[in-house]
């Protein structure tokens, strides 16, 4: 979990948290994305910008806990994700909550950084 010595280094860096976005279906059946429920702490603790509607998943992807192969995982998500915003900011924190292969947070800081970001780091509360 995050501690104080990280809130502060999110502070100090001046990041702008951004939650790993769920496609509008999966959003509307869920009710919520738990991504945006964990980034919406980490920048009220830290006192940062939270930004949770310039990075847009474009379509529909399969549950990435249901592919159990890496390159399924990455063709799932490959190309699903769009900065929508005219520039990303230059620090980003990127939130999730689970980090199984990586393969959806390579995503979407590919997306952040061809829209101007200099420095993603990801985030998750769980590994799986």
């Amino acid at each position: 979990m995050l501690t104080k010595v990280s809130f502060l280094f999110v502070k100090q860096k001046e990041f702008t948290i951004i939650p790993v976005p769920l496609h509008e279906s999966r959003l509307r059946s869920r009710g919520y994305n738990q991504a945006e429920l964990i980034a919406r702490l980490v920048a009220e603790r830290a006192s940062v910008p939270l930004d949770s509607s310039s990075l847009r998943r474009v379509r529909p992807t399969a549950q990435q806990a249901k592919l159990k192969i890496m390159n399924e995982r990455q063709q799932n998500v490959s190309g699903a994700f769009r900065w929508v915003a005219p520039a990303a900011p230059k620090r980003v924190f990127l939130v999730d909550d689970v980090f199984t292969t990586g393969a959806t947070m390579q995503e979407c800081a590919g997306s952040i950084k061809a829209a101007g970001a200099e420095e993603v780091i990801g985030f998750a509360l769980a590994h799986g």
